[in-house]
C-alpha cells in the first residue's frame, strides 16, 4: 500500500533542479550569432526611448556577466549552426543576471524562450507565472523564485536557466532546432499590456524600469547535451522509516561525501556540494511503499 505526504526539507532555491552553471561540462556550444531587437524602456512611455545598455556582442559567447538589455518586449534570436537535436535531458541553458535579495526572493526581469527549426515557425516553452496579481511588483521589487516555471531570468549571473524540448508539443524527438529566441516578458499588471503565461495569468515581474538597463538583461544561451538525467532516484530520494535525511542513522553529511541529488519526476537533477546549501526553499512529495519499507521521493517543487 503506498502512502503520500509532504515533507518540508530545507535546500536553497537557487539549487533548483533546473540550472545549470556555465563552467558545467554539459554545456557543448553557445550561439553562434544573434540579432537583437530591442523594446522601449517604459512602454507606457515611449518618450524614453528603447534600452541601451550592452551592446549585442555581450549576448554572445559564454556567460561572462556582460548583458545587453531588450526593454520592454524586446527580441533576441540566436542561430546555432551546429543544430541542437532532442537529446537526455534539458538541451537549453539561457543565462540572465537576477539579484539575489534573501529568503528565496530574486531581482529578476523575466522573459519567454521560444525555439524554431526554420527561423519562421517558433514554438514557446510552456510558463507558469504564480507571483501575486493583487498588487504591481514596483521597479526594483523581488520575485520568489519557487513562483516561476518555464521562464528565464531567475538565476544569478552565470546560472543558466535549462530548458528541455520534450516540453514542447510541436518538436518532435527527431527534429533538430536552430534557433531560439528570448523575449522580454512585459511585466505590468495592465491586461492590454502585459504578458501573459501558459494558462492565463498576467506575469507580475518589475515594473516600471525606465533605464536603459530595462528589460530582460541577456547574457548568453548555450546548447547543453546529455545533461546525466539519473534513471532512477539516487541515494539521497530513500528513506527508512522517516521522510528525514537519515538513513540508518547516517546524517546528511555523510550523503554529502557520497554525492546527493535533488531529483524531480523527470529526472532533472541537483548536486548538494555542502551542508550549507541545506536551507529553505524546496517541498519535498513523498512515497512510503509499506512492502519495502521505504520512502521515495517522487516530485520536487521549489516552494517553502
Amino acid at each position: 500500500m503506498i502512502f503520500r505526504l509532504t515533507a518540508l526539507m530545507i535546500l536553497i532555491a537557487q539549487c533548483g533542479w533546473s540550472q545549470i552553471s556555465y563552467m558545467d561540462p554539459a554545456i557543448v556550444s553557445w550561439g553562434d550569432s544573434v540579432q537583437v531587437v530591442r523594446g522601449y524602456q517604459d512602454l507606457n512611455d515611449t518618450s524614453l526611448g528603447i534600452a541601451g545598455y550592452g551592446v549585442v556582442a555581450d549576448a554572445l559567447g559564454e556567460a561572462d556577466g556582460n548583458v545587453v538589455s531588450l526593454g520592454d518586449g524586446g527580441a533576441a534570436t540566436y542561430f546555432f549552426a551546429s543544430g541542437i537535436p532532442d537529446g537526455i535531458g534539458p538541451e537549453l541553458a539561457i543565462f540572465e543576471n537576477a539579484m539575489d535579495m534573501g529568503d528565496g526572493q530574486f531581482f529578476a526581469e523575466l522573459a519567454f524562450v521560444e525555439v524554431s527549426i526554420n527561423g519562421i515557425d517558433y514554438y514557446r516553452f510552456p510558463s507558469q507565472s504564480l507571483t501575486q496579481t493583487n498588487g504591481q511588483v514596483n521597479g526594483f521589487g523581488g520575485l520568489m523564485a519557487y513562483d516561476i516555471q518555464g521562464l528565464a531570468g531567475i538565476y544569478p549571473t552565470q546560472i543558466g536557466a535549462l530548458f528541455d524540448l520534450d516540453e514542447i508539443a510541436e518538436i518532435n524527438p527527431s527534429d533538430t532546432i536552430y534557433f531560439v529566441r528570448c523575449v522580454d516578458v512585459i511585466g505590468i499588471l495592465d491586461p492590454s499590456l502585459g504578458s501573459y503565461d501558459t494558462e492565463g495569468n498576467l506575469i507580475n515581474d518589475p515594473y516600471p524600469t525606465p533605464y536603459a538597463s530595462s528589460g530582460f538583461d541577456l547574457d548568453a544561451v548555450a546548447h547543453v547535451k546529455d545533461y546525466n538525467a539519473p534513471t532512477s532516484i539516487e541515494t539521497i530520494a530513500h528513506f527508512n522509516h522517516s521522510a528525514m535525511l537519515i538513513n540508518a542513522g547516517r546524517g546528511l553529511a555523510d550523503y554529502v561525501d557520497q554525492g546527493c541529488w535533488v531529483l524531480d519526476t523527470k529526472g532533472m537533477r541537483t548536486q548538494i556540494t555542502s551542508l550549507t546549501e541545506v536551507c529553505k526553499g524546496y517541498q519535498w512529495i513523498m512515497e512510503y511503499n509499506r512492502i519495502s519499507d521505504q520512502w521515495k521521493v517522487v516530485k520536487v517543487i521549489l516552494g517553502v
